[in-house]
């Protein structure tokens, strides 16, 4: 873990410092800026991880001896809906444990998550004044990604986060736009060296277990990240017993939403002359995120262990679509989650998204994206959309 974590920052930082030249990491006055930002904050966060992880094999080592039963991670295009699907399962709170985005970017490990809760017992004691500046920091960093994202430290999101102390988390080719560094988050499968992937298979466990350790060692564990998209023959493996839920979403949608909103986060971090940088790149390999689900898992996965959902069925009748979800994945639907599930069909009705995007603005036109995804449309049934819209929101 320590080997892995130590070779990918020292790779990362080798490229940007000595190898950015003639890259979208080219070293200007912004991107060093930005660069010092990182190596005096997010990299001594995660290096502190990575310590506390250590200690709980110190101070908690029972974690270890938590059996993970069934987990189920939700996979699928990034803007593809997976975390509108990972809100709506992780309301069955008796049955399932998911990250919260506090746990994942802030306390991976047991120690960490005792001390911050501690400290917030303390806090709310003394009147709740750390919390008050806390909440408003958190409001003032992540105001324009809501936008796109919105970011509520207690609310369930991807645990893509936890993997940021190994330095093998998608989230960091936002600071780090080498894109051929990241075939642990692009191609897991079919690229990761096989003991790497064995570390990072390890580490995942581990992380896991902890989650359950703290708590309900009873529970599921509920993932949600997309490039678990490109580990499912590895997570097949680690956990034969393992459930997948593939959302896919109309390329129509997901594509432009994508490109605008990784546009957004490395004009941020970068000082990049294109508006929407790696835009062939992006619009070509964006396939693999719908076709190698299908290819790992129809034909090669039991039946009741996966799920396929169209993101537009969750939309229109969320409440059918999770039970049709359970259904096939062989679990029930209590009284408790049932009544979530309509308080959310009636929120769901109402909402309408901030992140306004448009697909002539990225240079691409609908016969384009109709066809390099025709078979995706095909298989799915989408809409073509001969009276589409270049402008949306999503």
């Amino acid at each position: 873990m320590i080997a892995l974590a130590l070779r990918r920052f020292c790779r990362l930082t080798y490229l940007s410092l000595f190898r950015a030249k003639g890259t979208e990491g080219r070293l200007t006055r912004k991107r060093v800026k930005a660069l010092v930002k990182l190596y005096l904050t997010l990299w001594p966060l995660q290096f502190i991880h990575l310590f506390f992880l250590l200690l709980d094999d110190v101070l908690f080592p029972g974690y270890r001896r938590v059996q993970i039963k069934a987990p189920v991670f939700i996979v699928g295009n990034p803007r593809g809906g997976t975390t509108h699907t990972l809100r709506l399962v992780a309301q069955d709170e008796e049955r399932f444990h998911c990250a919260k985005t506090w746990e994942s970017l802030l306390a991976p490990a047991i120690c960490e998550r005792k001390l911050i809760r501690a400290l917030s017992r303390l806090d709310r004691r003394m009147g709740g004044k750390m919390n008050a500046k806390l909440t408003q920091a958190h409001d003032d960093l992540f105001h324009d990604l809501d936008q796109f994202h919105p970011i509520d430290l207690k609310a369930a999101d991807e645990d893509e986060g936890f993997f940021g102390p190994i330095f093998a988390t998608i989230q960091f080719i936002f600071m780090f736009p080498f894109l051929n560094e990241f075939d642990m988050a692009l191609a897991f499968d079919q690229k990761t060296p096989p003991a790497d992937k064995k570390t990072f298979i390890r580490f995942y466990r581990g992380i896991i277990q902890r989650a359950l350790y703290v708590n309900g060692p009873e529970k599921q564990y509920l993932s949600k990240g997309p490039s678990n998209t490109f580990r499912i023959e590895a997570l097949r493996q680690a956990f034969p017993d393992a459930k997948f839920i593939y959302v896919a979403r109309n390329p129509l949608q997901t594509i432009p939403s994508q490109m605008s909103f990784l546009a957004y986060t490395w004009h941020a971090f970068c000082d990049i002359p294109e508006k929407y940088p790696f835009r062939e790149f992006l619009f070509k390999n964006s396939g693999a995120f719908y076709r190698y689900p299908l290819e790992a898992l129809e034909g090669n996965a039991p039946e009741s262990s996966y799920a396929i959902v169209k993101y537009d069925d969750l939309v229109s009748d969320p409440k059918q679509t999770v039970a049709d979800i359970y259904a096939g994945l062989g679990m029930t639907i209590s009284p408790r989650f049932s009544a979530a599930l309509d308080r959310a069909a009636e929120k769901a009705a109402g909402y309408k998204s901030q992140h306004a995007y448009s697909l002539g603005d990225t240079g691409f036109t609908r016969e384009d994206v109709v066809a390099e995804y025709r078979d995706i449309f095909e298989r799915f049934g989408f809409d073509t959309g001969e009276n589409w819209t270049n402008d949306a929101k999503s």
